[in-house]
């Protein structure tokens, strides 16, 4: 069944499972390089390949798949980092210096993740508003 599922596959695009095996050091680092806390690299990690797999298909070759790879674990390291802050401030109700304490980081990194994180929320969902036509 394998076989055939691969006879479709476009030969240029690289098997995933290599990609995989072949970046997964590279996108740990960059992971944990970007600030993502240990207690977060499984999803972070998961979160990363899983958009390699979707997106593979649609990889051009404009760049390096190095470097493509790292734009998509950048933005996963961004994306963790900003909602960690978000969660503890807003949805536990911690201050800033306690969420910076947990997060090991000063009050001011906090502050601004949890601003950007609400200015994306609330863009978020202004455009899911938008879509539905309003009310």
């Amino acid at each position: 069944m394998a076989g055939k599922r691969n006879a479709f596959r476009d030969p240029e695009l690289p098997d995933f499972g290599a990609v995989y095996e072949e970046y997964f050091d590279f996108v740990w680092r960059t992971l944990r390089r970007y600030g993502v806390p240990e207690a977060a690299m499984d999803d972070a990690i998961q979160d990363a390949f899983l958009v390699v797999h979707s997106r593979l298909p649609t990889f051009e070759g404009r760049s390096s798949l190095r470097t493509w790879i790292f734009g998509i674990a950048r933005r996963v390291a961004r994306d963790h980092r900003l909602w960690e802050a978000f969660i503890l401030v807003k949805l536990e109700q911690m201050t800033l210096l306690e969420a910076g304490e947990a997060l090991d980081v000063n009050a001011n990194t906090i502050y601004s993740r949890v601003r950007t994180a609400c200015r994306e929320l609330e863009e978020a969902l202004a455009r899911l508003y938008l879509h539905r036509g309003g009310p």
